[in-house]
């Protein structure tokens, strides 16, 4: 069976057209998964930062903390909130 001339160049057109479609649907969908791994990149380095926000809030927290059980800190909140005194404190009222 032999093909004519011109039917094989309307396959090899046929061809190119579904190749040059198939190259450009694969290059859509290449910058779609790329636009999308940006998008991705971009929200780790917001979570990144926001965990590294937390860490520190946690840390100053813990410090904050462990002052509170100190009594250095119920001496001086007993002072200054509550009207105590130590012993051999002099008090002054000024009015």
């Amino acid at each position: 069976m032999k093909v004519s001339a011109t039917k094989k160049q309307k396959i090899n057109r046929i061809l190119l057209v579904a190749f040059i479609c198939m190259v450009t649907l694969l290059t859509v969908a290449l910058l779609i998964n790329l636009g999308g791994a940006a998008a991705t990149r971009g929200q780790a380095n917001r979570l990144e930062a926001e965990i590294q926000r937390l860490e520190a809030e946690r840390v100053a927290a813990e410090a904050e903390l462990a002052y509170r059980q100190t009594d250095d800190f119920v001496r001086d909140y007993a002072r200054e909130n509550l009207g105590m005194q130590n012993e051999g404190d002099q008090v002054f009222v000024i009015n």
